[in-house]
């Protein structure tokens, strides 16, 4: 998938990385990437426990590949992702659990992959700011990602959220805020989360939903239900699949305001 090239230069696909130390298998480097980079192919980094410190994706780049740092786990800081990626592959930073620095997602990634920052647990972001332009959020891409905190909006774009997407973000403490065009949410897609709130800018017209979307056992809090008129259909799928498998004896208050 990738090689190193006679000046410490990674080559992938027709495009070019550097790392600052020299070998295939740096024990401590930070990486620069080198203008022009254009793709971070499938697994280009996977296991490089020697890399240490912040991760900047650049402008150039425009999209990060299957596994591409997983397990990284000599990251450290921040992890920062340009506004010219367009898509994060699947378990792109998955693991890399020792990144306790702010999370920072460009406004032009339109897809999320399966499990991309799954066990992400030092990753912090307040109110995460999801691109205004994505389309999906793969299954188990946020599981465990204990340093996202308040509320969470769901953007107007986005129509999939597969299953146990943002599960066990037990921090996760405000309002749940849906889009217009979510269609498919899959199975406890929040579950463990202990939001308070669930609302909607616009009628919410669900085609499909999992069950135990907002499972959580060791919760006692009240969730407060915000649904705009039109939203009929939605609300008896609420109601026949997500509270009555989930949510009936371990989320006991429930209030509705429909319209």
């Amino acid at each position: 998938m990738y090689y190193l090239n006679n000046g410490g230069v990674y080559y992938c696909f027709g495009k070019y990385w550097s790392v600052t130390a020299d070998g295939e298998d740096p024990v401590a480097a930070s990486l620069t990437f080198v203008s022009g980079t254009k793709i971070i192919c499938d697994e280009a980094f996977s296991g490089r426990s020697g890399l240490t410190a912040n991760l900047e994706i650049p402008e150039g780049v425009a999209s990060i590949g299957t596994d591409a740092f997983k397990n990284c786990s000599g990251l450290t800081g921040n992890l920062t992702i340009s506004s010219g990626v367009a898509s994060i592959g699947d378990s792109a930073f998955e693991g890399c659990n020792n990144l306790v620095g702010q999370l920072t997602i460009g406004n032009n990634v339109t897809s999320i992959g399966n499990k991309a920052f799954k066990d992400c647990s030092g990753l912090l972001s307040a109110d995460l700011e999801l691109p205004s332009g994505i389309i999906s959020i793969g299954e188990h891409a946020f599981e465990n990602c204990l340093g996202l905190t308040g509320s969470l909006a769901i953007p107007n774009s986005v129509v999939s959220i597969g299953e146990y997407a943002f599960s066990g973000c037990s921090n996760l403490s405000g309002t749940l805020t849906f889009g217009s065009s979510v269609a498919f949410i899959g199975s406890a897609a929040f579950s463990g989360c202990v939001f308070n709130a669930l609302t909607a800018t616009s009628p919410l017209l669900f085609t499909e939903a999992g069950l135990g979307l907002f499972y959580n056992p060791a919760s006692t809090a009240t969730l407060t239900v915000n649904i705009p008129a039109g939203s009929e259909q939605t609300f008896f799928l609420i109601l026949d699949i997500i509270l009555g498998n989930s949510l009936v004896g371990s989320m006991p208050n429930v209030v509705w305001n429909i319209g």
